[in-house]
C-alpha cells in the first residue's frame, strides 16, 4: 500500500508541472519572442542571445527595452496582447518600455501608428528606394493636391523643405506600407519630390495617405512627417501653375486670393469681385494693356461688380484702377482716348472749326482786343480729310504727374457732324486734353514735328 501511495504521489507531481509554468528543459525559464520588422527596439542583442529571435526569462524578470525616437509617428510594443508606449525624457533621444516577465512565453511585436511590422519597407518596394540617404538627399518640395476636382483647381500650395537632421531620407528609410486598396474618390494628398544632391529627383505622389506601386495600392501605416503636412517650409510655385500677381492699392478688389494659392494652371477661369464705386468705372489690366471694365450682376445682397480672366500660359499681372489711361502705352489712334472719334468719317463731318487763344487771359478785356480768340471755320474736303488724318496717325503718349501751367496758348478743334452733333478736342501748350466730369489727363505726341489739326485751305 505504501508503495502505492508513493506511485500516485509520484504521478500527482508530474500532473502539476504544466499548472505551474516551470519548464525543466530551459532551467525554469521562458521564452521572450521579438519580431521587430520596424526595428525600433535599439537594444535587441541585448534582450535576445545572440543571432537568436528570442530570449529566455524567469518570471519577474524585469526587461528594458531601448526604443528609437520618431517625429511624426507613434512607436509602441505589443506585448502578450497588450500596447505599450515608450516614455521620452527628451525630444531626438531614446525612450525606454519597462516590462516584467510572466510566468509562460511572451510575444513581443513592434508597432508603428498601431500596426504591426508585417508591412513592407517603402524604400524596399519602390524602385529608386535605395537611392534616397541620409548623405544623398538635400531637399523636398512638398505639394498639396486636391483630388476629384477640375484640373485647373488641382493644386494648392507648395513648399521646399530641407533635409535638415535626416529629417525626411530617415522617414522615407523608415516608412512602411502594407497593400490596401484605395477606394476613395476625393480627398487630397501631397507630390512629395526628392531632389538629391546630384541634381537628380524623384517623385511620391500620396493620396490619401495612400501610394501607388507598380499598379497595386499601398496604406503609409507610418504616416507623414508634421513638416510635410504643415508645409514648414520656404513657400514655392506648385508644379504645372504660374503666378498670378495682383495690384489693387485700393482694395477694390474684396475676394483677391492669399499669396500662397495664387499659382493657377493655364487655362483657369479666375473671377474676382469689388463692390460698386460712385460714378466711376473700375478697370482691370492685365499686363499693362486694358482687358475690361466692371460686368454687374445681381446678388441677393444687391449688386456687385465682376471681373473675369483667363489665366496664360505665363506669369501674369492683374492691376485694377478708376484711371482708364493707367496703361503705360503709345496710344496709336485718337479713338483709344477719345470714343466718339469712332464715329467721323466723311459722311458723317460736315465741318472743321478751329478756335485759337491764349490761356489766364480775359478774352473779353476791351483793353487788350489780342486776347480775344482767332476762330476759324471751313467745310471743305481738304479740310475734313486732313483732320480726320490727323486723328489717325498721331500717336500719344500719357504724361505722368503733368502740372498745368497757368499761362500759355491753346487750340480748340470742333469736329461737326451732318447731324448737329459737335465733338471738340482741346490742346494746351501743345499737350492734348481729356476730361470728363470726375478726371482728367495729359497726353503729349509721341513725335515732333507734329502737325495740328488745322484749316489749310485759308492761303487757296
Amino acid at each position: 500500500m505504501k508503495n502505492i501511495k508513493k506511485i500516485l504521489c509520484f504521478l500527482l507531481l508530474l500532473l502539476m508541472i504544466p499548472l505551474t509554468g516551470c519548464d525543466f528543459s530551459n532551467g525554469g525559464k521562458h521564452k521572450l519572442n521579438i519580431k521587430d520588422l520596424n526595428n525600433i527596439i535599439l537594444n535587441i542583442d541585448k534582450i535576445c542571445e545572440p543571432n537568436q529571435t528570442y530570449g529566455l526569462y524567469k518570471e519577474d524578470d524585469e526587461i528594458t527595452f531601448e526604443i528609437k525616437f520618431f517625429s511624426g509617428v507613434e512607436a509602441s510594443l505589443s506585448i502578450d496582447g497588450t500596447i505599450l508606449r515608450p516614455t521620452y525624457d527628451k525630444a531626438w533621444e531614446s525612450g525606454y518600455i519597462k516590462y516584467t516577465m510572466l510566468d509562460h512565453d511572451v510575444d513581443v511585436a513592434s508597432m508603428i501608428n498601431g500596426y504591426v511590422g508585417d508591412e513592407l519597407k517603402l524604400c524596399e518596394t519602390i524602385e529608386w528606394g535605395s537611392k534616397i540617404t541620409d548623405e544623398s538627399l538635400d531637399y523636398i518640395d512638398v505639394q498639396r493636391i486636391y483630388l476629384g476636382v477640375a484640373p485647373e483647381n488641382r493644386y494648392g500650395e507648395s513648399a521646399r523643405i530641407y533635409n535638415e537632421g535626416n529629417m525626411f531620407s530617415g522617414w522615407f528609410n523608415r516608412a512602411l506600407i502594407r497593400e490596401k486598396t484605395n477606394d476613395i474618390d476625393g480627398g487630397q494628398g501631397y507630390i512629395v519630390t526628392f531632389n538629391l544632391k546630384d541634381k537628380t529627383s524623384y517623385e511620391l505622389e500620396i493620396r490619401n495617405n495612400y501610394v501607388q506601386i507598380n499598379s497595386k495600392s499601398y496604406w503609409l501605416s507610418t504616416g507623414l512627417p508634421y513638416a510635410i503636412t504643415s508645409f514648414g517650409g520656404e513657400q514655392i510655385q506648385p508644379t504645372g501653375t504660374f503666378k498670378l500677381n495682383i495690384i489693387d492699392s485700393n482694395n477694390f478688389i474684396y475676394d483677391k486670393p492669399e499669396e500662397q494659392y495664387s499659382y493657377f494652371a493655364p487655362g483657369t477661369i479666375i473671377k474676382l469681385h469689388s463692390y460698386p464705386i460712385m460714378d466711376v468705372d473700375l478697370m482691370m489690366y492685365v499686363n499693362g494693356e486694358f482687358h475690361s471694365k466692371q460686368t454687374s450682376i445681381e446678388t441677393d445682397d444687391g449688386y456687385i461688380w465682376e471681373y473675369s480672366f483667363v489665366m496664360p500660359t505665363g506669369e501674369a499681372i492683374l492691376q485694377f484702377s478708376t484711371d482708364p489711361f493707367h496703361a503705360d502705352k503709345y496710344y496709336y489712334y485718337f479713338v483709344d482716348i477719345f470714343n466718339w472719334v469712332s464715329l467721323l468719317n466723311e459722311t458723317t463731318l460736315k465741318a472743321i472749326e478751329i478756335e485759337d487763344g491764349y490761356i489766364g487771359v480775359d478774352p473779353n478785356d476791351p483793353n487788350d482786343p489780342n486776347n480775344a480768340p482767332m476762330i476759324r471755320y471751313s467745310e471743305k474736303i481738304e479740310d475734313i480729310n486732313y483732320n480726320l488724318h490727323f486723328l489717325e496717325n498721331e500717336p500719344l503718349v500719357k504724361m505722368h504727374n503733368y502740372e498745368p501751367v497757368d499761362g500759355g496758348w491753346y487750340r480748340k478743334v470742333k469736329y461737326i457732324t451732318f447731324e448737329g452733333q459737335e465733338y471738340i478736342l482741346e490742346i494746351s501748350n501743345g499737350m492734348v486734353f481729356w476730361n470728363d466730369f470726375s478726371s482728367y489727363e495729359y497726353f503729349r505726341f509721341d513725335r515732333t514735328p507734329t502737325n495740328f489739326p488745322d484749316i489749310i485751305t485759308e492761303s487757296n
